[in-house]
């Protein structure tokens, strides 16, 4: 009886084997690389990354939740402080909310701007 399955031959294995190793790899597969029928080619692509910069003193929580660093408590904190005292006035002042430390700054920096 046949159940539609194809005995597995020893080249069979070593394409899976090659193709599963790519699968765990980093480095790109070579151009033209062949295996059994089937043809891979690498794509080098160009990615254009689009950063949107967040005006820290209008942004919403949805806003402040696409920078890194900030999750949903932090944006939050943000929010309260800037209703509680104001526009902030330096990106130094983003210090002064709990959770955003020296190192979260620097990282934001790039990202915001008052």
């Amino acid at each position: 009886m046949y159940d539609g399955f194809d005995p597995v031959t020893k080249n069979d294995k070593e394409s899976f084997r090659k193709m599963a190793s790519l699968a765990y790899s980093t480095d790109q597969i070579d151009e033209g690389l062949q295996t059994d029928n089937h043809e891979y080619k690498s794509e080098e692509k160009n990615y254009k990354q689009i950063v949107e910069i967040i005006n820290i003193n209008t942004a919403g929580k949805q806003d402040l939740l696409k920078l890194l660093k900030v999750g949903p408590v932090t944006a939050e904190r943000i929010i309260r402080f800037r209703d509680d005292f104001g526009s902030f006035t330096t990106l130094e002042d983003l210090l002064k909310v709990k959770g955003i430390g020296p190192k979260t700054l620097e990282n934001l920096r790039p990202l915001i701007k008052l």
